[in-house]
């Protein structure tokens, strides 16, 4: 998939600046991991916008990176992922690495992050643009997970938003614009509303 660029138009009423939080939800797939906490929802990116009748421009890169953190706090280099790659945290003298499991693989459409340390558990992470994407806390030795993407974003107006962090389920409930990125190379991202009305997103491909 081509690297899509999305611009964003701000067609509303409103004077006051807004943040426009970014995500795209996941699938992950947890093996033989009771008690782990339930994965969270990261603000990928933040969008302030400061103006009306302004744009902002973002790219959708396709490459991603993986790292796992260790109970030590030590983090792993992280390393270009794609789904159908499997990933086995292994304890070295400077800390846990990442080591590509050729051999076993994973499904086509996951990335899949298995604990190998003797003792300890691990926290995975994905992040796309050197941007956090998503997380999984608490993996234990021996058990693995797996992040599994829709080629889709979810956009929306969070005012407390912060790129990087979880946005709280409360608030995750009124984002309901899911924008699909299949096919789409350059478009407009048209918000409107504003002044006690809702906002509302209309995406307008571009030749």
């Amino acid at each position: 998939m081509a690297t899509p660029q999305i611009n964003i138009i701000n067609n509303t009423v409103d004077n006051d600046a807004l943040n426009l939080a970014i995500y795209q939800k996941y699938d992950s797939l947890n093996s033989g991991m009771e008690g782990v906490e339930e994965r969270s929802v990261i603000a990928w990116k933040v969008i302030k916008i400061v103006d009306i009748n302004t744009s902002h421009s973002f790219t959708i890169s396709t490459e991603m990176h993986v790292t796992v953190e260790d109970e030590n706090g030590n983090v792993s280099d992280p390393q270009a992922t794609e789904g159908g790659v499997k990933w086995n945290a292994v304890s070295v003298s400077a800390g846990t690495m990442l080591v590509n499991d050729i051999a076993s693989g994973s499904n086509a459409s996951e990335i899949q992050i298995y604990n190998g340390l003797d003792e300890g558990a691990i926290n995975a992470s994905i992040y796309k643009d050197n941007k956090l994407l998503a997380t999984q806390m608490n993996i234990a030795p021996q058990q693995s997970t797996a992040f599994a993407f829709e080629p889709t974003i979810w956009v929306g107006v969070v005012p407390q938003a912060v790129e990087g962090e979880i946005i709280d389920p409360l608030v995750l409930s009124t984002i309901t614009t899911e924008i699909s990125l299949l096919g789409i190379t350059n478009a407009n991202l048209i918000l409107t509303g504003g002044s006690g009305n809702p906002y509302l997103f209309s995406l307008v491909p571009l030749t």
